[in-house]
């Protein structure tokens, strides 16, 4: 008796998914600092003030965290629609370059705000660090996950079997093993 295998994982729809939460979260945080960069000091998010806890206000600073976490929004949002593998790796790391300090910084400095407060900043912050780690693995453990389909992957050569090496027309160059093309259909 044989064990079902589990379903397999729907790793092209995690990786869109992760990735779309986490353009989300950039934009979330890259609009209203960029286009509104006092506001965002003092009442980000939700009239809570996270941002102006810890430090005078600069608007030069808010300003650049704004246009910084835009540009993380607008790669992240190109990954998610194009998956592809090189560029999905790129965003995730570059996500955890960023935040991944980010996070630490407002692990260690506690005392500006309540409690829960901080309990939700750093969960809030830890997220996107944990996806963004978890997303990057599986673009190593299952590199399927981030690889649209191509003419190179619809059109690729595939080993010969003997009776067919004898009908072929053309003779394979000397230590080139024999291939035949598979087409979209199967077709030779």
């Amino acid at each position: 008796m044989t064990t079902p295998r589990p379903p397999a994982i729907p790793t092209r729809s995690l990786m869109r998914f992760g990735l779309a939460g986490m353009a989300v979260e950039m934009f979330l945080i890259g609009v209203p600092a960029s286009v509104a960069p006092e506001w965002f000091y003092g009442w980000f998010p939700f009239g809570r003030g996270w941002a102006g806890a810890l430090g005078a206000y600069n608007e030069h600073y808010v300003l650049d965290l704004g246009y910084v976490y835009l540009a993380l929004g607008v790669v992240t949002a190109w990954a998610t629609i194009q998956l592809g593998r090189d560029l999905c790796r790129a965003v995730l790391i570059a996500s955890i370059v960023a935040n991944a300090p980010h996070v630490i910084f407002h692990l260690f400095h506690t005392h500006a705000l309540p409690a829960g407060d901080n309990i939700a900043q750093d969960s809030l912050l830890g997220i996107t660090v944990v996806i963004g780690l978890a997303l990057l693995v599986l673009t190593w453990t299952r590199p399927e996950s981030t690889e649209l389909p191509t003419a190179d992957v619809l059109h690729r050569s595939v080993p010969t079997q003997p009776a067919q090496a004898e009908s072929a027309k053309a003779e394979p160059e000397q230590g080139e093993p024999e291939r035949a093309t598979v087409g979209v259909a199967g077709e030779r």
